[in-house]
């Protein structure tokens, strides 16, 4: 039985196993995403030296810088929580893929976060008014929210080919009946930020500080903050949009099915290009690529 025909199996042990055991490829892929990342880091500390302020809004456009970066790194994910071997060229597979939705989705993400960032400004030193408490609440709520969404809404980009009309339907879906697994991202990432701050706290002096988050940078954290998400939201999307899907409809993704007359060739050839184990999106459902290959050889057999 080969990794590819293995369905993905969450534990503890097996996420740490699955990463230590393309250990090589994703230090490779963080070294990548750090070029670009430091980089920014360092036109900030220019800026900051001559001008002695950066503001918030500018500190934010890493969000788009970074997210073509990230479409790669939530493609490998994905791989990884389905125990496939990883490669770098696996990164820049991701990265060609799912780019452009990535960085659509990141011009949102920073709309919501610069106004959520002037939301929780306003509220700065005014918790002592109930009616202050009570939109904070809300916001933080509404945060909560959005960040639950975008877990849900990023892995669906990059485990099925979807559109993201599609996806971000999908996505609100996932934020409730995956509560849990979202949950568990979330407290994951806050431990792994958490340990990030303990030793940052704990190291002598600015420079020192700086080197530390450097090293971890450079070694795991980009990669490993995308995996985390990944690896427990996954299981989400498997359990409540593509699992369903196949039990209700085992037929449907069978290449005898009629559903292969009222779909056009063009349609299909378009789709069925990719991994064979790979899940695209076709007329409203979730089926892998290979039984696309197989309706197509349907399809043109019955035009022949």
């Amino acid at each position: 039985m080969t990794k590819k025909d293995w369905k993905p199996q969450y534990s503890f042990s097996r996420f740490f196993f699955n990463y230590f055991d393309n250990l090589g490829s994703l230090t490779l892929i963080n070294l990548f995403m750090c070029i670009p990342l430091f980089a920014f880091a360092a036109v900030m500390w220019f800026v900051s030296q001559n001008l002695g302020y950066v503001s918030g809004f500018i500190v934010l456009a890493a969000i788009p810088l970074m997210s073509p970066f990230y479409a790669g790194a939530f493609y490998v994910s994905s791989r990884l929580t389905r125990r496939e071997d990883v490669s770098f060229k696996d990164f820049i597979k991701g990265m060609k893929q799912n780019w452009i939705s990535f960085l659509i989705n990141s011009i949102f993400v920073y709309i919501i976060t610069a106004g959520l960032y002037i939301t929780f400004s306003f509220y700065r030193g005014g918790f002592g008014n109930p009616a202050i408490m009570c939109a904070f609440v809300v916001s933080l709520i509404f945060t909560l929210f959005f960040l639950f969404f975008e877990f849900g809404l990023m892995t669906m980009l990059v485990t099925v080919d979807i559109k993201i009309s599609d996806a971000l339907k999908n996505s609100v879906i996932l934020v409730a009946g995956g509560l849990s697994e979202h949950c568990k991202a979330l407290v994951s990432l806050l431990l792994v930020f958490f340990a990030v701050y303990s030793s940052l706290a704990l190291s002598v002096g600015a420079l020192a500080a700086i080197i530390i988050l450097s090293v971890m940078c450079l070694l795991f954290l980009p990669m490993l903050s995308a995996y985390i998400v990944v690896y427990h939201v996954y299981r989400a999307v498997e359990r409540i949009v593509i699992s369903p899907f196949e039990e209700r409809h085992p037929k449907s993704v069978k290449p005898e099915n009629d559903a292969a007359e009222t779909i056009s060739q063009e349609k299909l050839a378009e789709l069925s290009v990719g991994d064979p184990e790979e899940y695209v999106y076709l007329n409203g459902r979730m089926i892998k690529r290979k039984f696309v290959v197989k309706m197509l050889e349907v399809h043109s057999q019955k035009n022949s």
